[in-house]
């Protein structure tokens, strides 16, 4: 709580006056943006100047000084979010209407695999609800029942990454700066390439449009690849390839998710070796306790962020391959005794004790899926969950998309999936039910 007036302590006195302004739009957005009100005041009262009294041998000494957070306090990293939270509500407010936004189109219903064209009519607003797009009130839409909700994507915040989206080259690089002073505004400074830097962490990555968007496709139709100049005669690097914020997942510029894939099975792939002589490959462990292991320190390595993978029949076939391998390794058994003794997959997995790779995976995504179709329509995984965008779809077969993996992962579960596609996100909604109702 902030101290009402002076207080003394041993021969001193602390009293508090007002925090400064920059302190207070602080603390004004993280209220703004769900901060408990006592924590708010808990953050005033830190980050206030203090008048700090001394009175040594009659000689009476006022400095000013400020509590703050204690480095390496518990309280730190939490405060450190609330701070990138707090810096990109106000670049929303100061800077959302700069540029043209990425558009998308949802409805909250069920379906979640590709639509036809719809042109959008609403809108969703956190304090009047359902707004149509010439402004009027939505007349009291429900979800599931609305028309076509239209939505901008700017930014997605993890913990202390931020990761910024936009429609062309020109534009990142005309914001690339502004983005930049605007941080700097809050005490922040975002990492630039120097001459001499061998490796960065601010990186700009170039998501291609599918092969038939393009007269041609090797060369993009000539886009311009080459790093974005600073004002301070810095660079941001444009690569192809690009670790998502602090999640670990790699994003390509083709879009699937086949970096990703490959990244988690060479990350596996290590933590089973380093535990394959002690634990997997030792005959004094028992296959109960290799199981356990497995699960718990490699298929949790395999899976991470596996929830919203679009899994192609390749994907697939590398994850399955992989589990096959393990198993077949912690039993002891080579290809040569495959073919010697007809040693099926099935088998082996039984004498583990494990079950397909399909059922780790599809349970994860129904999971997911569940607790995305509980939040409230205002919340962006729900929107980008039946999202689509506003244009005629491109000559070709799409890529795989989440909506094909979760009617897939539905019918892996034994879900009838035509009419479920209506349906399935209200039975997701009852916690209790989406998780035991199915037989995985």
């Amino acid at each position: 709580m902030a101290p009402t007036g002076p207080k003394k302590y041993s021969r001193g006195e602390v009293s508090c006056p007002n925090v400064s302004s920059a302190a207070l739009r602080l603390i004004a957005l993280q209220q703004a943006g769900g901060v408990p009100g006592k924590l708010a005041r808990l953050l005033e009262a830190l980050h206030s100047t203090v008048n700090v009294g001394f009175e040594i041998e009659e000689v009476r000494v006022v400095i000013d000084s400020i509590i703050g957070v204690k480095q390496g306090g518990l309280l730190g990293p939490q405060l450190f979010i609330f701070h990138i939270c707090a810096i990109m509500q106000a670049r929303r407010v100061d800077h959302g209407q700069e540029y043209e936004q990425c558009r998308f189109r949802t409805r909250m219903d069920g379906p979640v695999c590709s639509r036809k064209y719809q042109r959008a009519d609403l809108r969703y607003d956190l304090q009047r609800g359902f707004v149509r797009l010439d402004g009027e009130f939505g007349g009291g839409l429900k979800q599931g029942h609305g028309g076509v909700l239209e939505f901008r994507v700017m930014d997605s915040e993890y913990a202390d990454d931020t990761g910024l989206v936009f429609g062309d080259r020109a534009t990142a690089a005309r914001t690339a700066p502004l983005v930049n002073a605007h941080f700097a505004r809050w005490g922040m400074e975002v990492h630039e390439k120097k001459p001499a830097d061998t490796k960065v962490k601010t990186l700009v990555l170039f998501c291609a449009a599918p092969p038939s968007e393009y007269r041609g496709p090797s060369t993009f139709d000539g886009a311009y690849l080459s790093d974005i100049k600073l004002p301070s005669g810095n660079v941001v690097p444009v690569v192809d390839r690009a670790k998502y914020l602090d999640v670990g997942s790699m994003l390509g510029r083709d879009g699937t998710d086949r970096l990703d894939v490959e990244a988690r099975i060479a990350a596996a792939t290590r933590a089973f070796g380093s535990l394959s002589t002690l634990v997997f490959k030792s005959t004094s462990v028992s296959p109960a306790a290799k199981r356990e292991a497995y699960v718990a320190l490699v298929l949790s390595i395999l899976l991470y962020r596996c929830e919203g993978w679009s899994l192609t029949a390749a994907l697939w076939g590398k994850l399955r391959s992989f589990h096959h391998r393990c198993a077949r390794s912690m039993c002891r058994v080579t290809m040569w005794h495959v073919r010697e003794h007809r040693i099926t997959t099935a088998s082996v997995l039984k004498v583990l004790g494990l079950r397909n790779v399909e059922t780790y995976v599809c349970r994860r995504q129904l999971q997911w899926a569940g607790h995305v179709a509980r939040m409230g329509p205002g919340r962006l995984p729900r929107q980008l969950l039946s999202s689509w965008c506003g244009r005629p779809r491109p000559v070709g077969r799409p890529e795989m998309t989440f909506g094909a993996t979760l009617e897939a992962a539905l019918t892996f579960a034994g879900v009838e999936v035509e009419g479920w596609m209506w349906s399935w996100h209200r039975i997701g909604r009852v916690g209790g039910r989406w998780s035991t109702g199915f037989g995985m």
